[in-house]
């Protein structure tokens, strides 16, 4: 009789250490390596699961299966191990980095990579995103192209399409090119949260820094938006709301709470992000729901105030 209780009592003991393996497993996901487990980013991702995270070495990603990287509808995270200037996506001008399109949510996360070179014939140079709201963080997006003879590139850098609600948090937007609009970011009926970004460099016939097509609009909180061609924010018409701002430093000003128009006093000589130590970006932010840290890792505030901007200034 106490062999057969305590047998009983072995049994349900591994039932209940297997039920909690087992939902451990599904609440915090496995860790996928890349290219230790997969060769390529995409063959990660069609590897995985809703709620594993696809963790990138350091090094520079070419070719098929490291550009026009699609989710495929999952919620997981791919994200560097080092952040972007370790990790670096190169489209070689063909493609686009990061391509979302079906109904992928908030749940769906990059973070920590350059995007460049990207190069498309519509929309999105460097992120697509249609009907579908990725978290981007920590990235830099820079020197992609949006270009067409028939007037529908728009987005060099990112593409918002409709019903989106995308989360945007420091990145660096940078240096991107629409032969029609939307040079840094491009926004269709989408309502993106854009929060301590620098939006800075880009070129497009309209809408250097970001263009705004109908409603609902983008929020942007504790953003730099300066030096784009031939303006910064452009929404498109009467039937367009204006996009919310707020706390940022827009070249020619804009109508917003606690913004500012100055020049942000980036470093030079190739480095347009981060800040001197009188940029006029520093402790001008507001804390409320902003990041713990910026693009670097780097924790905030660093002062009484949250920077504007992806950097927060720590010095040197």
């Amino acid at each position: 009789m106490e062999k057969k209780e305590s047998s009983f009592k072995g049994y349900f003991f591994c039932v209940f250490v297997l039920s909690l393996m087992l939902c451990s497993t599904i609440a915090f996901g496995a860790t996928i390596h890349v290219p230790a487990d997969y060769k390529t980013i995409q063959e990660a991702i069609d590897g995985a699961f809703d709620g594993d995270t696809v963790l990138v070495a350091d090094g520079k990603y070419t070719g098929s299966g490291n550009k026009n990287l699609d989710f495929n509808g999952k919620e997981l995270t791919v994200q560097s191990e080092n952040g972007p200037k370790q990790c670096i996506i190169d489209c070689e001008s063909d493609g686009r980095g990061f391509y979302f399109h079906t109904g992928e949510l908030q749940d769906a996360r990059v973070s920590g990579f350059t995007i460049t070179n990207g190069r498309v014939k519509d929309k999105g140079g460097g992120i697509y995103c249609g009907n579908s709201s990725p978290t981007i963080t920590n990235c830099i997006i820079i020197n992609n192209t949006a270009v067409s003879s028939s007037n529908n590139s728009q987005g060099g850098g990112i593409y918002l399409g409709t019903a989106g609600s995308s989360t945007i948090t420091n990145c660096v937007i940078a240096r991107n090119t629409s032969n029609y609009q939307g040079g840094g970011i491009y926004t269709y009926n989408a309502r993106p949260t854009i929060t301590n970004c620098t939006i800075t460099r880009n070129v497009a016939v309209d809408g250097g820094g970001i263009y705004v097509r109908y409603k609902p609009v983008p929020t942007l909180t504790n953003c730099i938006l300066y030096g784009n061609t031939p303006n910064q924010v452009v929404k498109e018409s009467v039937n367009t709301n204006s996009p919310k701002i707020i706390f940022s430093i827009v070249e020619g000003g804009y109508s917003g709470w606690g913004n500012i128009n100055v020049d942000p006093l980036f470093i030079g000589s190739g480095d347009f992000y981060h800040l001197t130590k009188k940029s006029p970006a520093i402790n001008a932010g507001i804390s409320r729901e902003a990041p713990k840290i910026d693009i670097d890792g780097d924790p905030r505030p660093k002062g009484k105030r949250i920077d504007i901007g992806a950097d927060e200034y720590v010095g040197n």
